[in-house]
């Protein structure tokens, strides 16, 4: 292990558990000391606890049953947001009370009563769990976003229905039962393709014992010319590139790693390894114009990539239509405008002379299993050949 990595983790996880101190101190100082027969230790073992669950739902999830699990995955994930959300409100109230102490703002009356800090400490909190519990049902509650376009080339067939679905993360969480609602979802909009954008699976597969009711429930996709995948980073991780992609083999998934077929002898669709292959799978993505070397670009060219930061090289290469996901589009307030920001299209349409781009914000969640500023969706697209 590289030393400038080791470095790079202490710094992270030194700045997390920082931040959580800070948290958890004001946590005590609002309400902790003001719960009965609730102690110092009691109230930090129970916060440290919480703080590292998603950790340790990770070290621990070849040797625990998938119940304890997925219990600690979701208080881990819930605590994500939280610590944002609450290391915003206390830092700004704690800038607040600093310019109180100079120029008074704060009624005197409220200062002075014995229980402010906890009243104070009781509405975050429940202003929070209103926050979460709206993210939560805001994620299961999937979406249809429809496009149209038309790509500029004639072709055997008129029109083209496609559906797009991206960074599903199945795995605990993301069960076999929103996997079955997504895929009725689909089904309804009676596709012609079906094409899967990357980070379909967690890393974890290898340790998944729903394995096989995910295989089933994708041999139950409808379409004409069947079903497309490429892999997102997730897939790579841990080295599950190759699982991954036997597994969707088994469940009547096509999957393109630099690769591109031609279906219906009408259209091309090519697809492309994630960026994280050379990281995670010491192999090289091949160039783009590489892989299209054979490809008659007379027919519609449609390119998978997880990932949406190489669009000018897909511009420069001939792709009239690109999918993509990966940016969940921030998935929780504040996040979509780092998204926002990091890429030059994080959720929607774009277009760049010939090439048309489409990035889905996702059918599911990684981490934290909430939306805020955020949808899960399944995109129909309707694609006219003229």
């Amino acid at each position: 292990m590289k030393p400038s990595f080791v470095l790079i983790i202490g710094s992270v996880i030194l700045t997390y558990t920082g931040i959580n101190f800070y948290i958890g101190l004001r946590g005590w100082q609002s309400i902790g000391r003001f719960i009965p027969f609730f102690n110092n230790k009691v109230y930090w073992s129970a916060f440290w606890l919480m703080v590292f669950s998603y950790l340790l739902s990770r070290l621990t999830e070849k040797y625990l049953p998938d119940f304890f699990t997925k219990f600690f995955s979701l208080i881990g994930g819930y605590w994500i947001p939280a610590m944002v959300y609450l290391l915003i409100v206390l830092l700004t109230l704690d800038f607040l009370r600093l310019i109180d102490r100079h120029f008074n703002i704060f009624p005197q009356i409220l200062k002075a009563h014995p229980y402010a800090h906890l009243y104070t400490g009781l509405s975050i909190l429940l202003i929070l769990l209103i926050a979460l519990t709206y993210g939560t049902f805001n994620s299961r509650n999937i979406k249809i976003t429809n496009y149209q376009l038309t790509i500029p080339k004639e072709t055997h067939i008129d029109q083209l229905q496609a559906v797009l679905v991206s960074d599903i993360h199945l795995g605990l969480v993301i069960d076999n039962k929103r996997l079955t609602q997504i895929v009725e979802k689909i089904n309804a909009l009676e596709p012609d393709i079906v094409f899967l954008a990357g980070d379909t699976l967690e890393e974890n597969i290898n340790q998944l014992k729903e394995k096989q009711q995910f295989a089933d429930t994708f041999r139950q996709l409808d379409a004409k010319y069947g079903v497309f995948a490429v892999l997102g980073n997730h897939e790579y991780i841990g080295g599950s590139a190759d699982t991954v992609a036997q597994f969707f083999k088994g469940a009547n998934v096509n999957t393109l790693r630099d690769q591109y077929v031609k279906v219906a002898d009408s259209f091309y669709v090519v697809g492309r390894d994630d960026l994280s292959a050379t990281r995670f799978n010491q192999s090289i993505r091949q160039d783009l114009t590489a892989i299209m070397g054979d490809i008659d670009k007379a027919l519609p060219l449609i390119l998978l990539d997880h990932q949406p930061s190489t669009l000018d090289e897909a511009q420069q290469a001939g792709v009239d239509l690109q999918l993509s996901g990966h940016t969940h589009r921030g998935q929780f307030f504040p996040f979509n405008f780092a998204t926002d920001r990091f890429f030059e299209e994080d959720w929607g349409y774009l277009k760049k002379d010939n090439l048309q781009v489409i990035v889905s914000s996702g059918s599911g969640t990684w981490g934290p299993p909430i939306r805020i500023a955020s949808r899960s969706e399944i995109v129909n697209i309707t694609i006219d050949f003229k």
